[in-house]
């Protein structure tokens, strides 16, 4: 080691050279120099330091002496004589090599050349620079280039870099002007209009040439607007502006800046003023201000600082955008955006080819044709409007599947929402499968603006669809795995008869085989293996629009000793509660593909996974038939009823009464025959094979009174027509698309019938029990039973709800309501004005409980909602409190997206072990004290105003939900007004809304009473 030289030993002013100690060979002539006087090296001669001895004076945080162990080193060499230092010389850089005068033996000490208590990292110690003392770990950083603490890093120091934007402050020989802000240095981009150098380089705002053209240094006046280069978030404060020109959707005249963008092509453009904190409207022209208005918007959805203009195949050209304010002089702080992309072309892509809209069974190509309804009707209705088929499924609204003017309206805003996620409106195909069945099998979902549909595809799901389904778990239905092999009790198959079932059974059993070889995957492969099962073992219920269907055209019904004049095969899937499934847990598999975009059918290898899946495991839309699936009815043999359904008041063909099928409540047996022909059976009497089968009768009643009497009321001989609402639905297929002259069309009296039957369901499906109140305290509970057989209430997330409301009278005055509804308005009291603009605000003596609001509301991460109504765009649950049916499997929910979910969680604890088993919800809550009188009811809603105000906006291009540009690439959200696909649909914006309006007092639009009571 080089020994320490003169001028060190002074500038640092650290370390003493102690002769005896430290200075053992700093020169032939050094030994024994007296104490206090320097010590001169000789040249460059070696010393070895064996001991270090700190400044008094120096920093207390240098560090201790470095005494060397010799007992410390177990491998140290054996001791060694020496006449002087060379004879101890062991070859290692790292050791202080010295010769003991006293001893006459070697020592070997530790290298440490700056003294400052560390060792070199070559030596194995923390010193990255053994020459400097001041460089070490645990050394204080300093603002400047050297990494004094042997961190790595020499931007670390107090006031080096302090934002940490990686440029070293200019105190310290950096760059960074401002080193207390990270969005200040050399590296970032100049901000035109905030008074700040943010890119250091002595050049503020405008002074800047990078800010040439920018809003803020330029004129924003008609003859000087500013210069908007394209896409871009514009920002800039308006105060003061001139007010020189005014759009024609304005209504008060204010100021105005005016801006220029120039278009070298045709493209789409989109603005608007979200942001901006004064009442903004834009106007848009052709070249200049005097030009030609080409769009003017004031309000987006009664948000006055919110603006919105889009264009679509705008020429290349010059085009001035004046942001207007409302009054003179006025102005604020302006945002606004502008999306410019080129036209946009919506894709096309046949439903076949779209892995997105793929899901397993019969597709359109498979050869399948469905005979319209009339050639049913000729046997099977005008002979007993109580039983038969004909007049109770005319009435239903699987009937009127394809002519609900609510379903016409979502399908308009799922088109909208497919194209902006993808680009295609083939998300429409999912709607298409179980309202359109007949069309969707003959290949007339092409196009998916439902234009193609014609004929008896208006008849919706109608007789012959239905009764050429097949079970595609025939294996497993047949050998008694699926469903059971009770034939007797829960078939009711006796075998005892000239038409035994098990034979028929076989005979169709064969049948399925032969259809069941040809489904494939879309890869092209075979759907089912060699032993009749689904190759993909995940895949073990068809559900939400996945439906087998027959091309050799029998009917399939299920009494094995039927008669007709048609070819017929024996079906227990039509008697099983798993048929019910085909078009009910209702899922999306755009979502569920969508990383599957881009791959094309029949590649032979691809499986999608809505291929391999059951419907009810991905993206929750309806799950109806999971419901009652972990019911204590879906459990093996099912369960008693409860309520109307008891089994002494109400009888089923299972033993003991026993509710164990969905059929057993909405297709309900009853004394009858299935036609108008001699030989048909009367049952359940007439039959041996099947003695405890009724005649299922054919309503196939839900809880939809609104729409079955609107439709009725289009027809004028019906007796609660209505002019209006015929002319909002008749408008024919050129401004509506559908058409009300195809297919057997409407009959009121069967509708009206439906009605009513759909109203008596409704009150026949939940009680009020154990109502206690406490007139000191005020605290009332009361129970609320689900006599269902799935959630309360069941279905789609389209504004149905069910809410209690609770009044408290005292000496005959209302003195305080829960859950108040505003009947001029049209809809609850007190809502989230986010979620309903429209719901007035309560007063004192009111009060809005939203877990007695029973709904289930979705939310979307791909639009960004909390809460959404964008069916195909939903990817979670926000909301379900609905109330469980009796014997709910609360364990088995997560498998089937069904836990009840509070803001956004999931949570199981939502209900009681108690509520999951019996089918209720306790409810306990707190109201004034001192009343006489307790009312309480329970109301039911099909849609809501909040709901169509929503499809009104979409449709109309005033909605606020999709953002632009679009994820699909399109400057344009809202094109259902604009684009050529929505020709013939874009009306049902205002019609759906007109139509609510008209009709908000009646059942369904109004709340419906489902059930009431009082205390005391």
């Amino acid at each position: 080691m080089l020994c320490w030289r003169e001028e060190r030993l002074v500038r640092t002013a650290l370390r003493t050279c102690v002769l005896a100690l430290v200075c053992t060979a700093c020169g032939s002539g050094n030994r024994g120099e007296p104490d206090g006087e320097d010590v001169v090296p000789d040249g460059d001669a070696l010393i070895e330091v064996v001991e270090v001895i700190p400044d008094p004076a120096a920093d207390d945080d240098a560090a201790t002496e470095v005494i060397p162990d010799p007992a410390a080193d177990d491998d140290a060499a054996p001791e060694v004589e020496c006449g002087e230092d060379a004879d101890c010389d062991d070859a290692d850089p790292c050791t202080l090599d010295t010769c003991d005068t006293g001893t006459g033996l070697c020592a070997h000490g530790v290298v440490d050349v700056d003294g400052d208590g560390h060792v070199a990292e070559a030596c194995g110690g923390d010193d990255c620079d053994d020459a400097v003392f001041t460089v070490h770990t645990g050394a204080t950083e300093i603002c400047d280039t050297i990494d004094q603490d042997c961190d790595g890093d020499v931007l670390d120091a107090p006031g080096a870099d302090d934002d940490l934007d990686g440029y070293l402050d200019e105190a310290c020989g950096g760059t960074d002007c401002d080193d207390s802000a990270g969005a200040v240095n050399p590296g970032a981009t100049e901000i035109c209009d905030n008074v700040t150098d943010d890119d250091c380089d002595l050049a503020t705002d405008c002074v800047d040439t990078d800010c040439a053209g920018h809003i803020s240094c330029t004129g924003g006046t008609c003859s000087d607007p500013i210069i908007v280069p394209g896409t871009g978030l514009y920002t800039m404060s308006t105060v003061g502006f001139p007010n020189v020109e005014e759009g024609s959707c304005q209504t008060f005249d204010g100021g105005e800046v005016v801006f220029s963008l120039t278009l070298t092509s045709s493209s789409d453009v989109h603005l608007d003023t979200e942001g901006s904190d004064y009442d903004t409207v834009i106007h848009v022209r052709e070249v200049d201000c005097l030009g030609v208005e080409l769009g003017c918007n004031d309000d987006v959805r009664g948000d006055d600082t919110w603006s919105r203009v889009d264009l679509r195949s705008l020429s290349a050209g010059t085009y001035v955008i004046l942001v207007d304010s409302t009054l003179p002089d006025t102005g604020g702080n302006l945002s606004l955006s502008v999306v410019v992309e080129p036209v946009f072309t919506v894709a096309s892509m046949t439903v076949e080819d779209d892995p997105l809209v793929r899901m397993p069974g019969t597709q359109p190509a498979d050869g399948v044709t469905i005979e319209s309804p009339t050639r049913c009707l000729n046997c099977h209705e005008g002979y007993d409007p109580a039983v038969e088929p004909g007049f109770n499924w005319k009435g239903s609204m699987m009937a009127q599947a394809a002519r609900d003017p609510i379903y016409w309206a979502t399908l308009t805003v799922a088109a909208q929402d497919s194209i902006w996620a993808v680009g295609r409106p083939n998300g429409v195909d999912l709607c298409e499968r179980c309202h359109f069945p007949e069309g969707w099998l003959e290949g007339r979902s092409d196009p998916p603006d439902v234009s193609a549909m014609t004929g008896s595809d208006y008849d919706g799901v109608h007789c012959d669809f239905c009764h050429q389904l097949y079970d595609p778990f025939f294996e497993d239905t047949y050998t008694g795995v699926r469903e059971g092999s009770d034939w007797l009790n829960y078939w009711d198959e006796t075998n005892a008869s000239s038409t035994p079932s098990s034979t028929a059974a076989a005979d169709t059993y064969a049948e399925d085989a032969i259809i069941a070889a040809g489904i494939t995957f879309f890869n092209g492969n075979d759907f089912f293996d060699t032993s009749n099962q689904p190759v993909s073992t995940g895949y073990t219920e068809n559900a939400g629009g996945q439906f087998y269907a027959s091309p050799n055209g029998e009917k399939r019904a299920p009494f094995a000793d039927a008669s007709g004049r048609h070819s017929m095969l024996y079906s227990r899937h039509h008697k099983s509660r798993y048929m019910c499934a085909s078009c009910h847990d209702v899922s999306n598999p755009v979502l569920h593909n969508l990383s599957f975009e881009g791959t094309s059918p029949g590649d032979g290898v691809t499986v999608l996974p809505s291929e391999q899946d059951a419907a009810h495991g991905y993206f929750h839309v309806e799950r109806t038939f999971s419901e009652f699936m972990l019911s204590a009815y879906g459990a093996p043999g099912g369960a008693p009823g409860i309520g109307p359904f008891d089994p002494s008041v109400f009888s089923t063909s299972l033993a003991s009464n026993n509710i164990a099928r969905c059929q057993d409540c909405h297709m309900a047996d009853a004394v009858g025959k299935g036609a108008d022909k001699t030989d048909s059976i009367l049952r359940p009497s007439g039959s041996t094979e099947h003695p405890l089968s009724g005649q299922p009768v054919h309503d196939l009643t839900g809880g939809n009174v609104f729409v079955s009497t609107v439709l009725a009321s289009v027809v004028t001989t019906s007796s609660n027509y209505d002019p209006v609402n015929r002319t909002l639905l008749d408008q024919g297929p050129s401004l509506l698309t559908m058409d009300l002259s195809q297919g057997e069309g409407i009959d009121p009296d069967a509708m009206l019938a439906g009605a009513a039957r759909a109203l008596a369901m409704l009150e026949s499906a939940a009680t009020i029990q154990n109502v206690t109140y406490a007139t000191t305290t005020g605290d009332l509970s009361f129970r609320i039973r689900n006599n269902t057989g799935h959630k309360l209430l069941s279905g789609y997330p389209e504004g149905r709800r069910m809410f209690a409301n609770i009044q408290v009278f005292s000496s005959g005055v209302l003195i305080h309501e829960v859950n108040p509804y505003d009947a001029t308005i049209g809809t609850l009291t007190g809502l989230d004005p986010a979620y309903s603009p429209s719901s007035p605000p309560l007063t004192t003596s009111e009060e809005h409980l939203d877990e007695l609001v029973y709904e289930m509301h979705t939310t979307s991460s791909v639009t960004g909602e909390t809460t959404t109504f964008h069916f195909v765009l939903a990817t979670g649950r926000h909301k379900d409190n609905r109330i469980p049916p009796k014997g709910f499997d609360i364990s088995s929910a997560p498998s089937r997206i069904i836990v009840p979910v509070w803001h956004g969680v999931e949570d199981p604890a939502l209900f009681t072990t108690t509520e999951y088993a019996g089918g209720h919800d306790d409810v306990s809550i707190t109201v004034p004290p001192g009343a006489d009188r307790i009312e309480i009811r329970l109301y039911y809603q099909t849609t809501s105003r909040e709901y169509m105000e929503f499809l009104r906006d979409e449709i109309n291009g005033a909605g606020v939900t999709l953002s632009s540009p679009t994820l699909a690439g399109s400057a344009v959200a809202y094109i259902s007004h604009t684009d050529p696909f929505f020709s013939a649909l874009s009306a049902w914006g205002d019609t759906i809304w007109d139509l609510w309006l008209h009709n908000k007092d009646l059942p369904g639009a109004a709340p419906i009473l489902m059930t009431e009571t009082s205390w005391p």
